[in-house]
């Protein structure tokens, strides 16, 4: 059961929520220190609140909307958050760039994005923007934070920080429930939905079929049926290869959700059905995300069999080819799999089918390597009569 203390979190369901919620709870206390000159400066909830807040309004004056995507480049500093969880606020998503990126790499995201505002720490990072903008038709305005070197640009993009936050108060002062109008509507389904299609519809729009790989897409789990099927329907036009961590997802998803208790796993079966390529594996071994992580995919297997109820005898077969011949498809393997020619990397199961090796879990006799076997395993079994 969740602590009582964290309670909240169910009906605060999103950043923007959560932010207001600790401001009128916790005001005063300590949000976050940042250092300046190396000394230690502490901003409380309620400072922090504002400074979102105003970030929110800001950005809402410059056009950014539901779906749009607002990019951030800059040191980790309170208004690189603020102006992140303003974006959330608005319905936009936001894309954080590391302030060490080549300009060649800030150009392929922005516009791979569609950036619609960029927010720049300051003159170096504008460099890189305005070159990046260049190729992105996208960008309607770059937020320059700091305004030291800013004098000899003149692309009528820039808009300093300070001026579009004076603009933002103004707008607050005048209409004093904008903000919360904005929070309230805010949904903890939103991000993962608007990302899965917004990455589907991108796929096809830049004719990369085949050659886009989403993890988990838990957030299918809690939509309706209609809504779900339109989701997978738009995975399938872009031909998205979906990869699964079963154990990950049981371990994390559906934690603080005591209403729905939804389970997170992939829908792997109604995937399947829909013509995606599926995908079990696992990236986590013994850590903090699955403490009882192990690498054995026959492992994986069946705990998605017991997860995504697949465990008749017509569907534990084709749970082996999500970690064979799918993975292989979704990383375009070539010249693999059991057939003349192709590379002798294989092991041997100890069973008869399928369906035996996986809900048995039986021994990998053999590990083959280009044609050589590298590992070699048995199993002794012994009974001890009275």
């Amino acid at each position: 059961m969740i602590p009582a203390r964290f309670a909240h979190v169910e009906i605060e369901e999103t950043l923007p929520r959560l932010l207001r919620h600790n401001a009128r709870t916790h005001g005063a206390d300590v949000a976050l220190r940042e250092k300046e000159l190396g000394l230690w400066k502490s901003h409380s909830w309620i400072d922090f609140h504002d400074r979102a807040r105003l970030w929110a309004l800001a950005l809402r004056g410059l056009g950014v909307g539901k779906g749009d995507v607002v990019a951030i480049v800059g040191d980790a500093r309170p208004d690189w958050v603020a102006a992140a969880i303003g974006a959330h606020a608005t319905g936009a998503l936001t894309m954080g760039l590391y302030q060490e990126a080549l300009e060649s790499e800030i150009d392929y995201l922005v516009d791979l994005a569609e950036a619609k505002v960029v927010v720049a720490e300051n003159e170096e990072q504008v460099d890189k923007i305005l070159r990046a903008a260049s190729d992105a038709p996208s960008v309607r305005w770059i937020v320059y934070c700091d305004a030291r070197g800013m004098r000899k640009y003149d692309d009528p993009r820039l808009v300093h920080r300070d001026a579009l936050l004076e603009t933002a108060r103004g707008v607050a002062a005048a209409e004093p429930g904008l903000w919360d109008s904005l929070v309230d509507a805010t949904s903890g389904d939103d991000p993962a939905m608007l990302t899965t299609d917004y990455i589907a519809a991108q796929t096809v729009k830049r004719g990369m079929h085949g050659r886009v790989t989403l993890g988990h897409v838990g957030m299918l789990d809690v939509l309706d049926p209609e809504h779900r099927a339109r989701v997978i329907a738009q995975l399938r036009e872009a031909r998205i290869h979906v990869i699964s961590l079963p154990a990950t997802e049981l371990h994390v998803k559906g934690r603080t959700d005591p209403s729905r208790t939804w389970r997170g796993v992939t829908r792997l079966g109604e995937l399947r059905a829909a013509g995606v390529n599926v995908v079990i594996s696992t990236n986590n071994i013994v850590n903090p995300f699955t403490p009882y992580g192990h690498p054995d995919l026959l492992r994986q297997a069946l705990v998605a069999a017991m997860a995504a109820h697949l465990g008749n005898l017509d569907q534990l077969p084709w749970l082996a080819d999500m970690f064979t011949t799918n993975a292989a498809r979704a990383i375009a393997l070539e010249n693999y799999g059991l057939v003349e020619g192709a590379a002798a990397d294989l092991v041997v199961l100890d069973a008869r089918d399928v369906a035996q090796a996986i809900t048995e879990q039986v021994e990998k006799l053999f590990v083959i390597k280009r044609g050589r076997v590298v590992a070699r395993n048995t199993r002794t079994s012994e009974l001890l009569l009275p």
